[in-house]
């Protein structure tokens, strides 16, 4: 099942109200980092995504939905996934973490500076990359559909350096 790049950024919207609302301990008790391609990720819990995907008929089994920290050069990790579309969010101090700095995107076959409260609307097929400079962080949001990482499976297929000269 397709799901629109609209529903995708209003559970987007939705997670982002929420955190707002939420004291920073909360936050960061939902948040149990692993290392995924250089990434740090945390899936948030059922529990917290139920409400928000319930309206939408959907479940954590239709939406890969995550906290992402990168902390260091990734930009030797532009990649795309074939399948799932994703709307990213790049979170900070509102969302009660830090806000981006020193941060790039790669979402139109260039690297940018990104800034907390930026979204990229990255549709299946887009080779697409986040990275920090020296002692940069940046926290995004990521809304996935479908999920990259299932059983057995990983929609995450690396763009060689020569596809991004």
């Amino acid at each position: 099942m397709a799901i629109p790049g609209s529903t995708l950024k209003n559970i987007s919207d939705d997670i982002i109200a929420i955190l707002r609302e939420l004291p920073a301990d909360a936050i960061s008790e939902m948040i149990s980092m692993i290392d995924y391609h250089g990434f740090w990720k945390t899936r948030l819990p059922d529990t917290f995504l139920r409400s928000i995907l319930s309206p939408h008929g959907l479940s954590s089994d239709d939406v890969q939905i995550e906290i992402v920290k990168v902390d260091t050069d990734l930009t030797r990790e532009v990649h795309f996934h074939a399948h799932a579309h994703a709307m990213i969010y790049a979170l900070g101090q509102r969302e009660g973490l830090a806000n981006a700095s020193r941060a790039l995107a790669y979402p139109h076959n260039t690297w940018q500076d990104i800034q907390s409260g930026e979204e990229v609307d990255i549709p299946p097929g887009t080779p697409h990359g986040f990275s920090v400079k020296p002692e940069g962080e940046l926290w995004f949001l990521s809304v996935q559909a479908p999920p990259i990482v299932g059983e057995g499976s990983d929609d995450y297929h690396q763009v060689t350096s020569e596809v991004m000269a």
